[in-house]
Order: structure tokens, then C-alpha cells, then sequence
């Protein structure tokens, strides 16, 4: 950890100086309202230039090996899995039997039983996406998601400058 992070950490542990903390807040705060007010100008923005400017942001393709090699590479790469695999994984053996046959057997199943969810996972996403890419629908959740974000950011400020 480099010295920002525990300087920062240590800023907001430390009781002994609130004035730090509470600026820390408030820019938090006129952030989270930047990203509200900014978020709703670009929706309105897009809303009045119509379905033709949404015709030029084309969704990014993907080919079945690349998908496949990303969601490998995701999956070598988090440590939970393989400690998954360790923790739960040895209760399910035998003693005395053959372990590797039971262990390769055993990763198949949960191999399985996660295809299976993620293949679920993956149309339900889909549906929902073409659900989500309809205009009307667009604009309803920029609007709310960017009021939300306007009133954490005007909250947190108020924490802020109170505390």
C-alpha cells in the first residue's frame, strides 16, 4: 500500500482532526452532484438529438474465443476460486479412495452446475438488454440514476459541512 492510501486511511480513522474528514466529504459530495447534473445534461442531450444519434453507438462485439478467453483469464486469475475449490472440496473425498478421480469428478460437477448458471445468467442479461435499449426506458432510468446521484451528492455536502 503506497503512502496515499494509508494517508488517506489515516485521515478518516482519525478522530483527532474532523475538519480533514469533513473536506473530504464535501468534495465526495460536489463530486457525486457533478456526476448527477452531468449524467442528466448528457441524457437530455442525447434525448434531443433522437434515435439517430443512438445509431452511430454501435455495441461492442465479441467472438466466441475472445468471450472465452476473457471469462478464462478472469477466472485464473480470482484467487476465490481456487480457494473455494480448497475449503469445500476435501470434506467430499474419501479417505483411502482414489482422490485425484474424486477431485476431477467433483470439479466437473461444480464446472457444470457453473455453466449452467452462467448460460442463465447470460439470456436473462440478454432479454433484459434489449429491454434496457428501448428510448423510452433509457431516458427514465438517466433521469432517476442521475437525481439519485444529484441528491447523495447534495446529502453527503450537508453531512459535511454539519459534522
Amino acid at each position: 500500500m503506497g503512502p496515499g492510501p494509508a494517508a488517506g486511511g489515516r485521515v478518516c480513522r482519525d478522530p483527532g482532526e474532523p475538519g480533514q474528514f469533513r473536506w473530504i466529504k464535501v468534495a465526495g459530495g460536489l463530486y457525486l452532484l457533478y456526476l448527477g447534473v452531468s449524467s442528466f445534461l448528457k441524457a437530455r442531450k442525447a434525448a434531443r438529438e433522437g434515435p439517430a444519434a443512438e445509431g452511430r453507438q454501435q455495441p461492442l462485439r465479441y467472438s466466441c474465443p475472445a468471450a472465452y478467453g476473457s471469462g478464462l483469464l478472469s477466472t485464473l486469475l480470482n484467487p476465490k476460486v481456487g480457494l473455494f475449490f480448497l475449503a469445500v472440496v476435501p470434506q467430499f473425498i474419501p479417505h483411502g479412495g482414489n482422490t485425484l478421480g474424486m477431485a476431477m469428478v467433483l470439479g466437473l460437477t461444480l464446472a457444470t452446475i457453473g455453466f449452467l448458471y452462467l448460460a442463465v445468467i447470460a439470456v436473462v442479461a440478454f432479454k433484459a438488454t434489449q429491454w434496457l435499449r428501448r428510448p423510452k426506458v433509457n431516458t427514465i432510468i438517466e433521469r432517476i440514476s442521475s437525481g439519485i446521484l444529484a441528491v447523495l451528492g447534495v446529502g453527503v455536502m450537508a453531512s459535511g459541512a454539519s459534522s
